[in-house]
């Protein structure tokens, strides 16, 4: 799916880094040799795609406003249960040289001949870092089109430098999902999806696909007793060509069913979650197959694919899914899709 819990010494690095022991240039290294070492397990998984783990990243999207000109980090408040964290905020205009992303993509091109994936930030996660009381000289409307054009200016920026597939990851919606209104459900994640549309709608659909997930912090979710029913069909109006989505979870397996109601646009395909990150349990290879057929009830095999819910680690301090669970589970998810295919002809 993405990210990859990073290796103790790495962690332990930023760590050093943060606190002013070691400069950027050695933590760039490591993060290199996490990387390589990343790719080369994942390759002996037997995946499709893989990515570099995000062993770079703080986070799914911090690293790019890490990069960019224009953002404070630690700005915003946002609350987690009794915790509070700090995302970061817009203070002047924003402004960028070179893509952020590139870096990594090219890095990996020269570890792996596996296709490569690389994930993305959406736009309606940019916009949350506009703060409330705004920014003098810099309306929100000025920077959202700006955010639109840095994220352009990324997605272009990969796939014309031979990344495979980008994948939005898009949890943003899903806190949509729980709203007792469904007419204002569908308002705001109809919303959502043509803030995205308008940074995609370039790019070829093939090349795109959106991950939606409830939320993965430290494995637990961010969002609870929300469901896809509330999110589906408006998610097929996205300009994507695959849709990965958290379905191996206890709390949204049964979401599947949906998929009866709402069947799979031409073109499209439904990555099912047959993996949940938020145990370090390895799944033997039955229970993953039992997913793919409970999917394969709801979705017709042409249009169905299989993922992990989740990243494994989308924090770079997270360890609560050990790095080794990471790849047993994703070799078990891979091995059991090949004999499930072969077993059912399909």
């Amino acid at each position: 799916m993405g990210s990859i819990t990073r290796p103790v010494w790495l962690i332990e690095a930023r760590k050093a880094f943060s606190g002013g022991e070691i400069g950027k240039e050695e933590l760039d290294k490591l993060s290199d040799i996490a990387a390589e070492l990343t790719i080369e397990e994942l390759e002996r998984t037997g995946l499709d795609e893989i990515s570099d783990g995000e062993q770079r990243r703080t986070n799914f999207f911090e690293y790019l406003t890490e990069a960019v000109e224009g953002y404070e980090p630690h700005k915003i408040p946002l609350k987690f249960g009794a915790e509070t964290y700090y995302e970061p905020g817009v203070v002047r205009k924003i402004k960028w040289s070179e893509p952020v992303a590139l870096r990594e993509l090219t890095f990996s091109k020269k570890i792996t001949n596996k296709p490569i994936k690389v994930p993305q930030p959406p736009i309606t996660r940019l916009l949350r870092f506009y703060p409330p009381e705004g920014v003098s000289g810099y309306s929100r409307e000025q920077y959202l089109e700006d955010a639109i054009e840095l994220l352009k200016f990324e997605y272009g920026a990969l796939l014309d430098g031979g990344a495979a597939r980008i994948q939005i990851d898009f949890p943003d919606i899903t806190p949509y999902s729980t709203l007792p209104n469904r007419t204002e459900a569908s308002r705001k994640v109809s919303e959502a999806v043509d803030l995205v549309n308008e940074t995609i709608k370039m790019f070829p659909q093939e090349k795109i696909h959106v991950h939606v997930c409830f939320g993965n912090h430290k494995a637990t979710h961010r969002v609870t007793g929300g469901s896809f029913r509330n999110l589906i069909p408006e998610l097929y109006e996205l300009h994507v060509s695959g849709y990965l989505l958290e379905l191996a979870n206890a709390q949204h397996e049964d979401d599947v069913q949906i998929f009866k109601d709402f069947p799979v646009p031409k073109g499209k395909r439904i990555y099912a979650g047959v993996i949940d990150v938020k145990t370090p349990d390895v799944e033997p290879g039955w229970l993953v197959k039992k997913r793919l057929e409970r999917a394969a009830k709801y979705i017709d095999t042409s249009s169905l694919g299989a993922v992990a819910d989740c990243g494994f680690a989308p924090g770079w301090y997270s360890t609560v899914i050990p790095r080794r669970a990471n790849f047993q589970k994703l070799a078990t998810m891979a091995n059991a899709v090949k004999e499930y295919s072969e077993d059912s002809g399909r």
